[in-house]
């Protein structure tokens, strides 16, 4: 009997023991899997802080050109894929109001500035003499400066002339006239380019800059 009992005792106690080892094997997963996944979202939060950290110091109304469309741009700064004034910290400047919004406060309800198909120009604030003054976000179209062509007539060459027409002899009579080129082969005169989007800070978030202040 005695023999018998300690043999379900032994059972017992290797039962009891196992379930340990299993439990403890167990937590011990658990826990490294814990640790990994804690380890990953510490620095998925230590970019985001990075990256929250660069945005926080670009104030409302910075320009930035991007290769990026509008969703993707948005996704990389942390804005909602659907465009919200109260939400948006950026927005194509794509000429939309955008009423409500830190931008609107600090420009008088303005709309951003439609910058599509456009250049940037550095604002003159009176230090060129030769460059007209204009506001900021103004949109200026194109024009062309006062020049001077140099023609060929008869083999010779003839300075500083403002118009001629050409009679179909072997003279040419000057005069007032327009000169235009061979062929018009585009729209509009251009520089080598390439296209970007660009985007305008509209809102500074408060959260944003209230929680990078504590964590420093």
């Amino acid at each position: 009997m005695i023999g018998k009992v300690s043999d379900k005792v032994l059972v017992t106690l290797i039962t009891v023991l196992g379930s340990i080892v299993t439990a403890g094997l167990t937590t011990y997963g658990v826990i490294r899997a814990n640790t990994r996944g804690i380890s990953e979202n510490q620095q998925k939060l230590s970019d985001l802080n990075a990256k929250t950290d660069a945005l926080a110091v670009l104030p409302v109304g910075t320009v930035i050109a991007s290769l990026l469309t509008p969703t993707k741009f948005a996704k990389q700064v942390g804005d909602p894929d659907n465009f919200d004034v109260t939400k948006s910290s950026w927005t194509l400047a794509d000429g939309k109001a955008v009423h409500g919004t830190d931008w609107a406060k600090l420009r008088a309800d303005a709309p951003v500035p439609n910058l599509c198909g456009t250049f940037l120009r550095g604002k003159n604030n009176g230090t060129r003499g030769d460059v007209k003054e204009t506001d900021l976000g103004v949109y200026q179209p194109d024009t062309v400066g006062p020049h001077r062509h140099k023609l060929w007539i008869n083999n010779k060459s003839t300075q500083n002339v403002t118009g001629f027409v050409y009679n179909g002899g072997s003279t040419a009579t000057f005069g007032y006239t327009d000169m235009m080129p061979l062929s018009d082969e585009a729209s509009e005169t251009q520089p080598k380019n390439v296209t970007v989007n660009y985007f305008v800070r509209i809102n500074q978030l408060k959260q944003l800059q209230s929680d990078i202040l504590r964590r420093r």
